[in-house]
């Protein structure tokens, strides 16, 4: 079985936040536990797909997009708190986006390819709504809790910075298969997702910890 090393990234932070679960539900944020177990699951599955006898893994991947995305957006949407019409905004979007990710898994790209659409959308959604959460906590008037110090700042900036990565890396993909850029043998577009997973799930695991840490603090 393979068992990749920024899987092992992944499994942290996951027991960070069954550890950290009080915090976590302070801050509502216990979605990113089922975000999680999605994240652990298929990766396993997408690792080791030549078991299962199939040519690739893309197929992991898009039903991996709509399945994940939903607990991704429910969480920023508790970061937003949004009230009245933009509240209703958001919920619109965010059903009607979750809806086109699995029709366009199913249908209109299908599962023998890597879904480009639904990933550049789904991290296009996510990289604006993760900064508008940012910009929401520069707004408030509650300074109890420190920018640096806020799980929110965290885990929405490390967001932003793994979405605005894995839209460039896929911008450019044609570009690298063409021109067939490596490193080591390997296509560089794998070793750029995996330092930006180092990043992503070490950055949750400290927002984790943070969502701990003052909520201890209070209680």
């Amino acid at each position: 079985m393979v068992f990749r090393l920024f899987q092992w990234f992944q499994v942290f932070s996951f027991i960070t936040a069954i550890f950290c679960f009080k915090g976590l539900k302070h801050f509502k944020l216990t979605a990113y536990i089922p975000l999680l177990v999605c994240v652990i699951g298929f990766e396993l599955v997408a690792a080791n797909y030549f078991y299962f006898g199939w040519k690739s893994n893309y197929r992991v991947y898009d039903i991996y997009l709509p399945v994940s995305t939903p607990f991704l957006l429910n969480s920023i949407y508790n970061m937003l708190n949004y009230k009245g019409i933009y509240k209703k905004i958001y919920i619109t979007v965010s059903v009607l986006f979750t809806a086109f990710l699995f029709y366009n898994a199913f249908f209109l790209q299908g599962l023998s390819v890597i879904d480009t659409y639904s990933y550049l959308g789904a991290e296009s959604i996510i990289v604006i709504a993760s900064f508008l959460a940012i910009l929401r906590l520069f707004l408030d008037d509650d300074t109890s809790i420190m920018l640096n110090q806020h799980p929110y700042f965290w885990l929405s900036a490390v967001n932003v910075l793994f979405g605005i990565g894995v839209i460039f890396i896929m911008g450019i993909s044609g570009y690298i298969k063409a021109h067939k850029i490596q490193i080591h043998g390997r296509n560089i577009y794998g070793y750029v997702t995996q330092v930006l997973n180092y990043v992503l799930y070490l950055g949750y695991a400290y927002a984790f910890y943070l969502c701990k840490k003052l909520t201890t603090r209070s209680s």
